[in-house]
């Protein structure tokens, strides 16, 4: 089973920081973003993950590398131009003849127990050319673009403020199932695979949504990133208690130390002088001689500062 994630993009609405570090190797509580989605999926049977490469696009790779063990990875390296959502797929084509999943690479969600195996059974058994993983979000169809559904949850209008009888909005969490038969006809060029591709499928009504019961965080810009993380941390006896997320920790924080006093903080090595409040997140190899606190701190670089509160350090 395969999996594709759009992992090339520039990430303009984080920057600076992704243009020092790609978007998809931040990291939320200790963890690098892509990884969400990629043990989710990991969990369904994904055994081959393909991952498309443009900006940062070593550094992008080589995270992947360190930290993913156990998939067949193949890398689609976009040259000279990075090529939009749809055009990743299509260039990629070659390595998507079966029905496979597609991700972002920078999505955050605590799901419930799903039988994603079912899901895509059902895709396929169904013939479906796209099956979408949505949740409900007061914010579809207004902030957000939404998926606009009828009863039987086909997939009738993509966009903001498609407001119809009888249609529903929900929020389109970046994940889907899809066929290879969108490909048809298509040749690669720059373009979005949901308003592009997709999006002239609708009058089939092949195309179908799964709202899925989930938590899902925004992580559009550096403030909602670390937002996110201090809702996870204000939460944690909740969160810390989805099974998807303790493997994670298992996996991968398995040398971290995660002090959950006055807040929820991630560290390595030796740091009990130093005051903590909130979230903080100190990253392998950081000098902490000339810190004395931490309130809602990402620190994944060198830093001068004493007190560092509300900032992503890199």
């Amino acid at each position: 089973m395969k999996a594709f994630f759009l992992t090339a993009g520039f990430a303009t609405r984080f920057r600076p920081y992704s243009e020092i570090v790609p978007k998809p190797m931040m990291p939320f509580m200790g963890m690098p973003l892509m990884l969400y989605t990629y043990e989710f999926l990991k969990e369904a049977g994904v055994d081959t993950a393909i991952f498309n490469l443009h900006h940062q696009a070593e550094k992008m790779r080589l995270g992947v590398l360190e930290y993913i063990k156990d998939s067949n990875l193949i890398f689609s390296l976009e040259e000279p131009n990075i090529l939009g959502s749809g055009g990743a797929l299509l260039y990629a084509k070659k390595y998507l003849n079966e029905d496979f999943f597609l991700a972002n690479g920078d999505e955050v969600f605590f799901p419930d127990p799903i039988n994603l195996n079912s899901l895509y059974e059902q895709h396929i058994n169904e013939k479906r050319l796209a099956t979408f993983f949505c949740t409900e979000h007061p914010q579809a169809g207004k902030e957000f673009g939404a998926l606009w559904l009828d009863d039987a949850n086909v997939v009738r209008d993509i966009g903001k403020e498609k407001f119809q009888a009888g249609l529903k909005a929900k929020h389109y969490v970046g994940m889907a199932i899809l066929s290879p038969e969108i490909f048809h006809g298509q040749d690669t060029r720059d373009c979005n695979i949901l308003y592009d591709i997709l999006y002239p499928h609708l009058a089939s009504k092949r195309l179908y949504a799964e709202n899925l019961k989930m938590e899902w965080f925004e992580m559009g810009n550096a403030k909602s990133y670390l937002e996110a993380h201090g809702l996870v941390a204000s939460k944690w006896n909740h969160f810390s208690q989805n099974a998807l997320f303790q493997k994670m920790m298992a996996k991968y924080l398995s040398s971290a130390t995660i002090d959950t006093r006055n807040g929820v903080h991630i560290s390595y090595g030796a740091n009990q002088e130093i005051r903590k409040q909130g979230f903080s997140y100190l990253a392998k190899g950081i000098d902490t001689a000339s810190i004395r606190s931490l309130n809602n701190a990402i620190v994944i670089g060198r830093s001068a500062e004493t007190e560092i509160e509300n900032q992503i350090i890199i």
